[in-house]
């Protein structure tokens, strides 16, 4: 019973965070209704080529793991 509470949990906390993160994304597109998945997606695959994208990101986790003292796993 616990293990079925504490997935739901974690459900839950996914679906916010995708919502959220989703909110994020189309707030930075112009008209996001009219487009389409595969548009979208064409989209973060450009942006996400960059190399000013790839290397913020990069520092990004980097940090993360800094903090919480877990190895990188791109090292």
């Amino acid at each position: 019973m616990l293990e079925r509470q504490m997935s739901e949990l974690n459900r839950r906390e996914r679906v916010h965070r995708l919502c959220t993160r989703t909110g994020m994304l189309e707030s930075f597109l112009v008209c996001p209704g009219e487009l389409t998945d595969d548009q979208v997606m064409e989209l973060l695959k450009i942006s996400f080529r960059q190399p000013e994208v790839v290397l913020a990101l990069a520092k990004m986790v980097h940090d993360v793991h800094e903090r919480s003292n877990v190895q990188n796993p791109l090292e």
